[in-house]
This record gives structure tokens, C-alpha cells and sequence, in this order.
């Protein structure tokens, strides 16, 4: 049987098992456009723009954190069904890809070197949101990144509330050490954590800004 005619179960264990070169192509030539587009669609969010040699490496990277430990997070992915393969590498290469903006927007002091008030102003501009909207907005990655325990953990919010994967497609990264009730804990206690950090209780008389799950997107 051709490579080209292997199930996804069947090229799996060929990659992981056998280390095989045929495998591994076959493997590219399914999956290489899928990684590039999220890694590209991730890239465009914090630099505006889409720069194919860093798209390229972070692909590279994405094939590496696969390849880590004897192949260690294919090897404990268990598709369900078929198409499951596509979920798990979107999930994959989007925590590759969010790794490196995150360290690279921490190193610059923000995704473009600006202060937050500046930022925020060209960005209520382009969206014609108000001002106070954008500055809370920010405020939310902000304070995540204060609160956050683990890159894990902020990795999961984002994933949820920026790139809009489900629970169960998080949770197969982290199988089988995390399930999707395990994800969902994780967003339930990062969303209570933000709302007490950005809502204190108020005055007398005083009313607090009412922040809602559709605040973090």
C-alpha cells in the first residue's frame, strides 16, 4: 500500500514507529499547508503582516516539537475520527506560534513598541470602537499575563478566546494529561481571576464597568 493511501492511524505509527522517510513525506505533503495557514493567520494578528521565511520557521519548529521526546505528543494522540488530525495540528501549530510572538512582544514591550495609551488610540481608530472599550480590552491581556501560572495555561485562554478552538481540540495536545473538562476548569478559574483583578468591589452608589466573555476576543 502507498503511503498516499494510509489512514491517519496507519501514517501515524509509521512516523512515530518506524521513523520512516516515506512517512514523514507523506506527512508534509498532507498537513504543510494546514500548519503555514494557522501560523500565518497567528502572524498576521501581532505583526500586521505575513513574512513567509518566519512562517517557514515556525513550520520547522512545529515539525521539531512534534519530533520532541520519541515523538511523545503523536504518539499519545488518539484520533477519533479521521478528520481528528486536523484539529490536534491546528492546536499544535498554533502553541508553537503563540510561543513566539508572546517572547517576542515581551522582549519589544508590546506587539509593536508602543505605549499602551498609543496603541490603543490607533487601534480604536481602525476598529471605531470607543477608546475606554480598546484600553479595557488591553487591560485583559494584560492582566492574564499578571495572573496566568504557566505558559500552558495562557496558551488555553488564547487559544479559546482568540483563535476560537473548542475545549475537546485543546485538550488533545495535552492528552492524557489534561481532558476537556480539564480545559475547562482552566477557563473557568483564568475568567474568575480576571474579573476579581479588574473589578473590585466599588463605593458606595459606584458602578463597575460590566465585563463580559466577549470583552476577551
Amino acid at each position: 500500500m502507498k503511503p498516499s493511501e494510509w489512514t491517519t492511524a496507519e501514517l501515524l505509527n509509521a512516523c512515530t514507529d518506524a521513523n520512516s522517510t516515506d512517512a514523514w513525506a507523506e506527512f508534509i505533503a498532507r498537513y504543510q499547508r494546514l500548519l503555514a495557514g494557522v501560523i500565518a493567520r497567528i502572524a498576521f494578528r501581532y505583526r500586521g503582516r505575513q513574512e513567509p521565511a518566519v512562517i517557514d520557521d515556525l513550520v520547522q519548529e512545529t515539525y521539531l516539537r512534534l519530533c520532541r521526546d520519541g515523538c511523545r505528543v503523536l504518539r499519545q494522540f488518539r484520533p477519533e475520527r479521521e478528520d481528528s488530525i486536523f484539529g490536534f495540528l491546528k492546536v499544535v501549530a498554533s502553541s508553537v506560534a503563540l510561543d513566539h510572538f508572546r517572547a517576542e512582544s515581551a522582549e519589544k514591550r508590546g506587539p509593536a513598541s508602543m505605549p499602551l495609551d498609543e496603541l490603543s488610540e490607533r487601534h480604536a481608530i481602525s476598529s471605531q470602537k470607543p477608546a475606554e472599550d480598546i484600553l479595557l480590552h488591553s487591560e485583559l491581556w494584560r492582566c492574564l499575563d499578571r495572573i496566568v501560572e504557566s505558559d500552558r495555561d495562557a496558551n488555553i485562554f488564547r487559544l479559546y478566546y482568540q483563535q476560537g478552538f473548542t475545549a475537546r481540540e485543546i485538550a488533545t495536545i495535552h492528552s492524557p494529561h489534561l481532558t476537556e473538562k480539564g480545559v475547562e476548569s482552566c477557563l473557568y478559574r483564568l475568567t474568575g481571576q480576571l474579573r476579581r483583578a479588574l473589578l473590585p468591589p466599588t463605593s458606595a452608589g459606584g458602578n463597575a464597568p460590566q465585563i463580559t466573555l466577549g470583552d476577551m476576543q
